[in-house]
């Protein structure tokens, strides 16, 4: 009796200390990977010229850069001097139509409308984001004219490019607000 139960003690004993082993190994922390150091924070931003055809058009976009821009408590946006990063940009144009029309008649009377809408719009803004003379990143928004869909003005393209601009760089160093 003696023997058998000392072989269960040894047994119970070699069976808890290799479940010991194993629930250590499983929660001992692995060494992580080397991985990329982290971007370098930004803290200042400066919004450079956007090329178009449209001075009063460029200027609208680039207010909207720096309303968007300038929301974020993190960084300062500058207009004159040396700045973390330099976003600059393009604005692109289409031409544009739509029309309608009606026709009703009756018995004794006919009637008739139609309307356009046309001309000139902001496709897209493209705009980069430069640090030290290197690009550090894109970003781009352009409207899609579909059957109907609206022209959207030129703010409202750029406030999109504008958010998207500001997404990427949260990606390289643009702390969240």
């Amino acid at each position: 009796m003696k023997s058998s139960s000392n072989r269960f003690s040894r047994f119970t004993f070699l069976l808890f200390l290799s479940l010991l082993v194993v629930a250590v190994g499983c929660r001992t922390p692995k060494t992580p990977e080397p991985t990329e150091p982290p971007p370098e924070a930004i803290k200042t931003v400066k919004i450079g010229n956007f090329q178009c055809e449209n001075a009063v058009t460029a200027q609208a976009v680039r207010h909207v850069f720096i309303e968007i821009l300038g929301r974020n408590r993190f960084i300062k946006v500058i207009r004159e001097g040396e700045a973390d990063v330099l976003i600059e940009g393009t604005i692109t144009h289409g031409v544009a139509g739509s029309s309608t029309s009606g026709f009703a008649a009756g018995g004794n009377w006919a009637s008739g409308s139609s309307r356009y809408t046309g001309g000139e719009y902001v496709s897209g803004v493209t705009s980069i984001a430069l640090r030290n003379g290197e690009v550090l990143t894109s970003a781009s928004w352009g409207q899609v004219i579909a059957k109907g869909k609206e022209i959207l003005p030129p703010e409202l393209v750029a406030r999109q490019a504008a958010i998207r601009m500001m997404d990427s760089l949260y990606r390289k160093g643009l702390k969240k607000r």
